[in-house]
């Protein structure tokens, strides 16, 4: 059996740093990289679409391989931490490439907002770099990815606790190598916990008691091409903005007429959907998170406008003491076209 040679690298050596490009593909300076904020994985898959080929007369065997396509795709998680920096080298600011651009100074009156844009233009939506950098032993290994664009982004609140992010991306190509040029920086920032947090739905909206989970799903459907000439992918174009939720919460009277009903469309049973047929979307959700109430203190906001409810699931599993229900559904948009807010209060 060999033995193994060289640097073994490790986990906990690992750093991820971002920067946005100025152009598709272009890259990032690596000493403008910021650190992401905690990561808890990173993971991607570098496919090359070799073609298989065999012609008639040539045996059953295949004869030739051709390069084909490349595609990389990848994730990442990380915990949401209250840093308010506007760059998106902020864990709640790197959710910019996903919507689109981050305004503000940071302040009660003018706080952060990320707000929707359309597509990729490099004034108000960027494509991002990603450096993956291992740091073990005296041989540092760092795979940069560049035309990094993002898919689908998740946030999740759960009681017990903390708010996790993760974002599926796209990359036109990654470069391997051993130089690191900007050690990693570990963060030091708290994150959001679930003590901290709040949920409000409802026209108002208004505070809902007993929340277990709430999950945010965004999709930006991107097209993914190519074009003759290069097996590399073109800078995507986005699709639909898709946001879906999931709330699981402790059955109740006031759940039964709020949620409930607003699911039905009516109070008590489904509405027959005839006049109109369409359904009542003028409802909010809300999900805060602050650090408390003083001046100096941290709050981060996700608000989703134009809200209907799609389902409800309702189980009563002997033992268990308390009933939960779990509801769908999804949003038109985010509030005033601006789905996250953070500040510092003052």
């Amino acid at each position: 059996m060999a033995a193994i040679s060289g640097t073994v690298y490790r986990d906990y050596a690992e750093g991820v740093r971002i920067d946005e490009e100025t152009s598709y593909a272009s890259g990032a300076v690596e000493t403008d990289a910021i650190s992401l904020g905690q990561v808890t994985n990173i993971s991607a898959t570098w496919t090359d679409n070799v073609g298989r080929q065999l012609g008639i007369g040539e045996g059953r065997n295949e004869t030739l391989y051709t390069y084909g396509n490349i595609d990389i795709n990848g994730t990442i998680d990380w915990n949401v931490l209250s840093q308010m920096a506007s760059t998106a080298g902020s864990s709640i600011g790197f959710m910019q490439f996903f919507f689109g651009s981050v305004a503000g100074a940071g302040s009660t009156g003018d706080p952060y907002l990320i707000s929707e844009e359309d597509n990729i233009d490099y004034t108000n939506m960027y494509s991002f770099a990603i450096y993956a950098q291992n740091e073990s032993g005296s041989t540092d290994d760092v795979d940069l990815y560049e035309g990094c664009v993002a898919n689908t982004l998740s946030l999740t609140a759960t009681q017990g606790d903390i708010l996790k992010a993760s974002m599926a991306w796209t990359a036109n190509k990654v470069t391997c190598s051993t130089s690191i040029t900007t050690a990693y920086a570990a963060p030091t920032e708290s994150p959001w916990a679930y003590q901290q947090g709040e949920f409000k739905w409802g026209s108002g909206p208004s505070a809902v008691a007993g929340i277990s989970n709430f999950t945010l799903t965004v999709n930006n459907s991107p097209f993914v091409f190519y074009s003759l000439g290069s097996r590399f992918i073109e800078k995507p174009e986005y699709g639909k903005r898709l946001y879906d939720f999931t709330l699981t919460c402790k059955m109740t009277s006031d759940i039964a007429t709020t949620l409930r009903d607003n699911l039905f469309g009516q109070a008590n049973s489904f509405i027959a959907g005839v006049d109109p047929s369409t359904t009542t979307a003028d409802y909010e959700i809300e999900l805060q998170f602050a650090e408390g109430g003083s001046s100096g203190d941290k709050i981060m906001q996700i608000a989703l406008d134009q809200c209907t409810l799609s389902a409800m699931s309702k189980a009563v599993p002997v033992g268990q003491g308390l009933v939960e229900v779990t509801f769908t559904g999804f949003a038109k948009q985010g509030k005033s076209n601006n789905p996250i807010k953070y500040y510092t209060t003052t």
